[in-house]
């Protein structure tokens, strides 16, 4: 008789650094043998806490696999979700009804990505833009700040933070705090759109609004 192992795997294997496994073996009274079932488990996975990870089931041998066939593609929907860019869709339905900080809300993606596949990601510019939007839509100018500081820590070679600030200090009447923010924006590199030329642009209408003299 043909032997098969029944595999566990709590998250995908293309994309997870497995560094433990555990095997166990199970009796089956209807072929009547034993059969070794392995699980292969992330390496933030610890029995002392109750956190919860999606599951896909690998059977070796198909006939025996007595899944749904929408299970495993929906499983994989459910793992790659958090993995994707912000979409229209999350965007409409999650960041703007927040009570609380968009802001908050992107780290804790990008940290659950990190506590699921074990990869350390890089904030992506989509992100920063989509939850800029929501603050400007919903004029949680305080957010900006918060914004500015993340920026910093994932692109602090670029405008991305400066630009943050920039809008933080103008929407909260720091005009020319403001103006000297987004002037110093231009000896870093462009990013995501934003562009020195922008950072002069920004400067300049605050000048201009409010009569002050470029500072040097």
């Amino acid at each position: 008789m043909r032997k098969f192992k029944i595999i566990f795997f709590p998250l995908f294997t293309g994309l997870i650094s497995f560094s433990q496994a555990k095997y166990h073996n199970i009796s089956s009274n209807i072929l009547g043998e034993d059969r070794e079932l392995k699980i292969l488990l992330p390496r933030s996975y610890s029995e002392d806490d109750d956190k919860a990870y999606p599951v896909i089931y690998e059977f070796d041998g198909s006939i025996h696999c007595a899944m749904p066939a929408h299970a495993i593609p929906k499983a994989l929907e459910s793992i790659f979700f958090i993995f994707q860019p912000i979409t229209k869709k999350e965007y409409n339905e999650s960041i703007l009804k927040l009570e609380g900080s968009p802001v908050v809300y992107l780290e804790d993606k990008y940290a659950e990505i990190k506590n699921l596949f074990g990869i350390e990601k890089q904030i992506i510019i989509n992100d920063f833009k989509a939850v800029a939007a929501a603050i400007k839509k919903k004029q949680k100018w305080e957010y900006y700040e918060e914004l500015s500081k993340l920026a910093r820590n994932n692109y602090p070679e670029t405008v991305l933070s400066k630009y943050y600030k920039g809008l933080y200090l103008e929407n909260i009447g720091e005009s020319k705090k403001a103006m000297k923010t987004f002037q110093s924006g231009y000896i870093l590199e462009e990013i995501g759109g934003i562009t020195k030329d922008l950072m002069l642009e920004k400067a300049e209408a605050i000048k201009k609004d409010f009569g002050y003299k470029w500072q040097k």
